[in-house]
């Protein structure tokens, strides 16, 4: 039987008063998503759980989340857990991976680092663990985050149900 997962913590927070680098906010001349002139700084929802990657991945399935956000915009723990490893990759850029007590495991990637956590170091909701960054193969691209959600069985879940509820009430704004 597999616990339950509680998300107590949007994983992108903006602090208020928060200024990105300006150089982060334009890709190819245009605005990257998580800025907006009306509305301000806010994550916004990228690519999505199961969507087809045609050019760079060839055809594979996105099995995670993209939570565009502008660079340097706090990446916090969602779920009180452990670090299981951290560190750089081609792929993911600075990365962590995070246990929960349930027994999930949160894939955080393209962030700025370094990271400053060793495996098996406690982390607690709302824990920042990183910026958000245009790390790995994300650089060329719009900074955000990469976030992938696997259940104790090593099945991929879609964290949007259990995200969702969370940015809808603004959890995304930090005091």
């Amino acid at each position: 039987m597999t616990l339950p997962l509680t998300v107590t913590a949007f994983p992108v927070q903006i602090p208020k008063g928060f200024l990105p680098d300006p150089a982060a906010i334009f890709r190819n001349g245009k605005i990257c998503p998580g800025y907006d002139a009306v509305t301000g700084y806010r994550p916004r929802w990228g690519g999505g759980f199961n969507a087809i990657r045609w050019r760079d991945h060839k055809g594979l399935l996105h099995r995670a989340i993209d939570i565009m956000a502008p660079q340097g915009a706090l990446v916090c723990s969602p779920t009180a857990g452990k670090i299981i490893s951290c560190g750089l990759s081609d792929k993911g850029g600075n990365h962590a991976f995070i246990r929960t007590f349930s027994g999930h495991v949160w894939y955080f990637a393209h962030m700025r680092g370094p990271l400053s956590f060793a495996p098996g170091e406690s982390i607690e909701a709302d824990q920042p663990i990183g910026i958000v960054g245009r790390t790995g193969n994300a650089a060329p691209g719009c900074p955000h985050l990469h976030l992938s959600l696997t259940d104790p069985h090593g099945k991929k879940l879609d964290s949007v149900p259990l995200l969702r509820p969370l940015y809808d009430l603004g959890k995304w704004e930090r005091a």
